[in-house]
């Protein structure tokens, strides 16, 4: 069972890449589709949170991920986490989680210029994907990233940084040669 983790900016190409690992057998996992499906008592919080660019604490995500994933893989499942691990909180619990579960784990780190995430992310349409609640997340992310990628690698595990800024099926052809796939 392998679990992969596609990390970066909104527009870096997370859903793409995810989708075409689902191709060759993965479940992709998406962190906001296990926060929209979270429990009732803090789906408002979610929702507010959310809408003006902000991350969730890391208990509710990370109960709300865990819960997710128990819903909708099975235990031999090899799975893709589209957009999680945003904070060292995080990366410490949903390591231990699925180091527990027998997992494999592959950290990946998709890379390009904000100019192009932010152009990217704008023509998804998405009602929370302005220029302003952009630069929250964007501001979030880098400073978050730093620390992330160090629990990552305090645990014994690689980083794979991926540059995507060129054509998805090169990009997944990078992300497939680094794993071995």
């Amino acid at each position: 069972m392998r679990a992969f983790f596609l990390i970066g900016l909104q527009g870096s190409g997370k859903g793409v890449q995810g989708t075409l690992l689902t191709q060759i057998g993965f479940k992709q996992l998406v962190a906001s589709k296990a926060l929209e499906s979270a429990p009732t008592d803090v789906k408002d919080e979610i929702t507010s949170l959310v809408s003006a660019g902000q991350l969730v604490p890391d208990e509710i995500t990370v109960r709300a991920l865990t819960e997710y994933l128990e819903d909708k893989t099975t235990p031999s499942d090899d799975i893709v986490l589209d957009g999680y691990m945003r904070t060292p909180g995080q990366t410490d619990a949903m390591l231990t989680y699925l180091e527990k579960m027998g997992y494999d784990i592959t950290v990946f780190v998709l890379v390009l210029p904000d100019e192009i995430a932010v152009r990217r992310a704008l023509l998804r349409n998405r009602a929370d994907d302005t220029p302003e609640k952009l630069k929250v997340r964007f501001k979030g992310y880098y400073d978050h990233i730093g620390s992330v990628l160090a629990t990552v690698v305090r645990r014994g595990y690689s980083v794979h940084t991926v540059d995507t800024s060129g054509y998805p099926e090169h990009i997944f052809q990078s992300i497939c040669k680094i794993a071995r796939l």
